[in-house]
């Protein structure tokens, strides 16, 4: 998704991570009952060391990617659909999540990680979908060199190049508009200091978790408080 720089325009920012999937039963990458704490990441997803454990690496990329074929969109998913058909190119939709649900609901989103319903052949540089295949690790290739061992799915590891976030640097410039919004869900803010961004955005901030971090103008913890919330602020 390609973002100009920042013009002077207002835009509705939301930015997701893995716990806008909880309510579709899917299990976030950090904390208690987490994807992190069953696999070892160091082994499934490092750029370093996933050609050492190409199989296993596959096996694991297979199991998560029929979990979430297996699952439907929930209420946030909805939501940010409503959000998406009435202000279309005013919004942009940023997720560090690897899901495909957005996809589903034709929102254009910048998958800042990755998404798992695509491979890339890191021996020539293509990308293609495989949409909910399982990839066997002794068979399958590349489409375009016929690569196996240089296929793995189109995934930002551990200490690989994240290039969207370029893009997403620049998406967070229109937080300088006051009458911009940011709107997280589902977001840690581990990996991506968002907290830190609401803290200095010269605009409305709007947190969806459990916990009332600091940093925001608005909070709730439910499908069904955001949208009483953004119906009353005018948004939706």
């Amino acid at each position: 998704m390609f973002i100009p720089r920042y013009d002077g325009s207002e835009k509705i920012i939301i930015f997701s991570g893995a716990g806008l999937d909880i309510l579709s039963g899917l299990s976030t990458f950090r904390g208690k009952d987490s994807i992190w704490e069953k696999y070892n990441k160091d082994i499934v997803c490092n750029d370093k060391t996933w050609k050492k454990n190409f199989c296993v690496m596959h096996e694991f990329y297979n199991i998560l990617r029929n979990q979430i074929k297996s699952s439907k969109c929930n209420e946030y998913h909805y939501i940010i659909k409503k959000l998406n058909d009435k202000y279309k190119d005013t919004l942009i939709n940023i997720t560090t999540n690897i899901s495909d649900f957005f996809d589903r609901l034709k929102i254009p989103t910048m998958y800042v990680h990755g998404k798992i319903t695509k491979m890339e052949c890191t021996a020539c540089g293509n990308k293609f979908e495989i949409k909910y295949k399982n990839w066997d690790c002794e068979k399958d290739r590349c489409p375009n060199c016929n690569s196996i061992k240089g296929v793995k799915p189109d995934i930002v590891f551990f200490n690989g190049y994240a290039w969207l976030y370029t893009y997403m640097r620049r998406a967070f410039e229109y937080l300088q508009n006051p009458n911009s919004k940011l709107i997280v869900i589902g977001s840690s803010s581990i990996v991506i200091d968002i907290d830190g961004i609401a803290k200095f955005a010269n605009c409305e901030t709007f947190l969806v978790d459990k916990n009332n971090r600091k940093g925001y103008n608005n909070y709730c913890s439910n499908p069904k408080e955001l949208e009483i919330l953004l119906k009353n602020k005018g948004i939706l």
